[in-house]
């Protein structure tokens, strides 16, 4: 059974346009910030499951809301989806922070990447 783990993303820039086109690049008709957008999984993968875990860094994407421009609600896992996150910032050149936390006694942090890189971790709990 999975923990949810509720990640507030919020993609960092002074271009409004550009958070328009991560806005407008990231919806699908099932989410507005659908992982398969940045990180798109094949046709035919035998094991979704293990196939999200080492590409998305979670094995599911349960939901996702709109917040504002660039700013999300996303519900996955047991995890923050780590690679989707690393990859959004890589692609878009921006600054992607996302304030996580896993229910139960799992704890809570704060993710922050940069470039494509992880730049801060935090982990509380």
């Amino acid at each position: 059974m999975s923990n949810w783990c509720e990640n507030y993303i919020k993609a960092e820039t002074e271009d409004n346009a550009l958070i328009k086109r991560i806005n407008d690049d990231m919806k699908s008709d099932l989410f507005c910030f659908d992982f398969n957008k940045l990180i798109p999984m094949p046709d035919g993968a035998l094991d979704c499951r293990e196939w999200m875990l080492r590409n998305w860094g979670t094995s599911n994407l349960y939901s996702a809301e709109c917040l504002g421009d660039g700013e999300w609600h996303v519900t996955t896992a047991n995890c923050p989806p780590y690679k989707v996150l690393e990859e959004l910032s890589k692609r878009y050149g921006c600054k992607v922070v996302d304030s996580f936390s896993i229910e139960t006694e799992m704890g809570a942090g704060r993710l922050v990447f940069e470039d494509g890189r992880l730049v801060e971790e935090e982990c509380f709990g």
